[in-house]
């Protein structure tokens, strides 16, 4: 049985319930099917990575590799037919990118067979297959996607010996999100275990396509709607600064460098549990609390009063959306204003609102974002915000079970930076636990 943590689920029922004080929820049947006869467009942030794909020397920046550990008697053709099973439930899965006439769209291929290789390294001793799954990770983490071939994933089984092998699963950003390996676990576990018994495939059909969603999304985005939306950022984000300038130790690159690292630290479980009473007693989410705290370690090292900084929003209100794989996530800006003798409880509320706010007008994508509030560009940094802060626990995935297999997901360090700094935080069983991941050609690992 898949089991996965539950602080995700409490943190968005939480969410939810503050949302839904302002007159948001979770929105059901609003996306139609599109008129397959028409070409079809990229979503907003397909549009963006496709922006940054044609940019980019090295492509790997956007890779979501993931592999996990597989402990048990693995039936690697079942494991296949699983796969192809899914690749041919959702379209994107099939999904390569083509300019006609200079305008990028969806090329959705109809059935492709899913290249599985396996390779047998059971000959090997412990160190010499230690060695050579090091190096197919990096391979995997490594190797860019050319997004007009698809798929744009790719999958690779490591035999260590009888019963225990490593499964890479490589794919673009643009066809997948973190939430979407949460739905791709889900089905793997459903499908494997009916096929190992024989039986037929039980999961229901999917609502819609991520397809419906590219152009719902676009049609959606005009007059009074649009207006509202576009108003909110220009206003909320109005006279931002540019940059945010913390102690760097090397000059900025001129032109804006990926190569990264993280830096990881654990807080104790009495200070963890003081941040959750801390959160509970102000009637926010923990992540809202963690982020404000942030805010004032940002203040501290910059001596900046206007600080932003970019959230990710998963961007799945709709429940047609929920079951689908797909890059559906959006970047939400954070803006806080603080000042020398703002306490941390006004601090608090004021994160709170902005980020109820942000979540009221998440429908605009960051890229349009970008294009009303329209500030100063420089090629050596991101516009808007230089610095993210995320709630990791969407990707937060215990071991679970299959059958009589027992998978167990490996974190993997791209040492990719998108960002200047990130600030990713989880809640685990022994207390909270962050990663600091920064650009190696501004921090060095010692600072």
């Amino acid at each position: 049985m898949l089991y996965m943590t539950n602080n995700f689920q409490d943190k968005q029922k939480l969410l939810r319930l503050l949302l839904q004080k302002k007159g948001i929820g979770l929105k059901a049947n609003t996306i139609p099917l599109r008129d397959i006869s028409q070409p079809l467009p990229l979503s907003f942030a397909q549009e963006r990575l496709w922006f940054l794909y044609q940019l980019e020397d090295q492509g790997y920046t956007y890779n979501m590799p993931f592999r996990l550990q597989i402990e048990g008697n693995l039936e690697v053709e079942i494991l296949r037919k699983s796969l192809e099973i899914i690749v041919q439930r959702h379209d994107v899965l099939r999904t390569s990118f083509q300019e006609v006439d200079e305008i990028p769209q969806q090329i959705i291929n109809p059935k492709l067979s899913l290249n599985l290789p396996l390779i047998n390294l059971e000959s090997l001793s412990l160190s010499q297959q230690t060695e050579e799954v090091t190096r197919l990770t990096q391979q995997e983490i490594y190797t860019p996607f050319d997004l007009t071939q698809a798929p744009l994933m790719r999958t690779l089984v490591v035999k260590l010996s009888a019963e225990s092998h490593i499964l890479f699963i490589s794919l673009h950003h643009s066809v997948f999100d973190g939430w979407s390996m949460k739905v791709l676990l889900q089905e793997f576990s459903s499908l494997y275990q009916a096929f190992l018994k024989q039986e037929a495939n039980s999961l229901p059909d999917l609502p819609i396509q991520y397809g419906d969603f590219t152009v719902w999304q676009r049609q959606q985005l005009q007059g009074d709607k649009l207006t509202q939306q576009t108003t909110y950022w220009q206003q909320q984000l109005a006279g931002i600064p540019p940059l945010l300038e913390l102690p760097w130790d090397s000059p900025r690159p001129p032109l804006q460098t990926f190569q990264g690292d993280s830096c990881k630290f654990k807080l104790n479980g009495e200070l963890s549990q003081k941040l959750k009473t801390l959160s509970q007693n102000s009637a926010t989410t923990l992540n809202m609390t963690l982020l404000a705290a942030f805010n004032v370690l940002l203040y501290r090292y910059s001596r900046q009063e206007d600080i932003v900084i970019g959230i990710p929003s998963g961007n799945r209100q709709f429940q047609e959306i929920e079951p689908l794989i797909g890059c559906f996530i959006n970047t939400l800006v954070i803006r806080s204003h603080l000042t020398e003798n703002l306490s941390f409880q006004a601090l608090l509320a004021q994160v709170k609102q902005v980020v109820l706010d942000a979540y009221e007008h998440q429908d605009l994508p960051l890229e349009k974002v970008v294009e009303v509030v329209n500030p100063e560009r420089n090629i050596s940094y991101s516009p808007l915000f230089q610095v993210m802060f995320s709630w990791e626990d969407k990707l937060q995935i215990d071991n679970f079970k299959i059958a009589d297999l027992e998978l167990t997901p490996v974190p993997l360090n791209a040492l990719i930076a998108q960002f200047d700094l990130t600030l990713a935080m989880q809640e685990t069983a022994e207390g909270l636990v962050g990663s600091f991941d920064y650009n190696c050609a501004l921090f060095n690992s010692d600072t």
